[in-house]
């Protein structure tokens, strides 16, 4: 793809005619740019199933410089930069989005109008809010299917092992226990927010062990493991198996 950026002003030329436009769409298989002539808003686009950089060679599609922009294309311009300026993400949506030419879905692992977004396994990316569009939190496997982290952070204060994080626990769209790690050395541990849900904590754990039993992985410290992977790495497609064999 060439170096050209979503809602970027450019200049472009069609016919033996030079026109200022406005790129209202760019992605790995689509691009799509607005201008104006005879007082009307226009597009041109590429065909289905066509490299748009085919496009962008053909009308030599290159960044406005000191081009002047016609009233029409400015308002769409002040438009969209309005929208740009005014979209947040909120921390914990679960997200769709393209980086690089590939397709993407990840957790907002932080909000605002430049969230932080996890991307894959090892890496998060901080991208703008209006390259972001609502996804499905991917499906988990075998029995822990039922089960879900609804809210993660990070207590603030000292601690001397490794980070500690409180994680709330969800079965079948119910809170129903508190994951977490003082990082005081002690073990990671789950608590029950009533009694009535007690029984929960054995059945995550018995949950956990089922899936890493059926596809013969051995480790330790499998709770927190599986707490990381449900809010950081679940969202990205990559199944729990294979995040722990990683």
């Amino acid at each position: 793809m060439s170096k050209l950026a979503k809602h970027e002003v450019v200049v472009f030329e069609s016919k033996g005619i030079e026109y200022v436009g406005l790129i209202e769409k760019l992605t790995a298989k689509t691009i799509q740019i607005d201008y104006e002539t005879d007082s009307e808003l226009y597009f041109i686009k590429n065909k289905q199933g066509t490299d748009p950089n085919r496009l962008i060679s053909g009308l030599k599609v290159r960044p406005r410089t000191s081009q002047p922009i016609p009233a029409l294309l400015q308002k769409e311009i002040d438009a969209v930069k309005g929208s740009a300026d005014t979209a947040k993400a909120t921390k914990g949506d679960i997200v769709a989005f393209e980086y690089d030419g590939k397709a993407y879905t990840g957790r907002v692992l932080k909000g605002g109008a430049r969230p932080n977004v996890t991307l894959d396994a090892a890496h998060s990316l901080t991208i703008s809010a209006h390259e972001l569009s609502p996804a499905s939190l991917p499906e988990s496997e075998g029995a822990l299917k039922d089960w879900s982290i609804g809210s993660y952070g990070i207590p603030q204060g000292p601690h001397f092992d490794a980070p500690p994080y409180r994680a709330k626990v969800f079965f079948k769209g119910k809170h129903v226990l508190w994951a977490g790690n003082e990082g005081n050395g002690g073990p990671d541990f789950t608590h029950a927010n009533s009694k009535a849900n007690i029984k929960y904590e054995q059945q995550l754990q018995e949950a956990i062990d089922s899936v890493l039993e059926s596809n013969n992985i051995k480790t330790s410290e499998t709770l927190a493991s599986w707490v990381h992977w449900d809010w950081h790495i679940r969202p990205t497609g990559m199944p729990f198996a294979d995040y722990v064999k990683k």
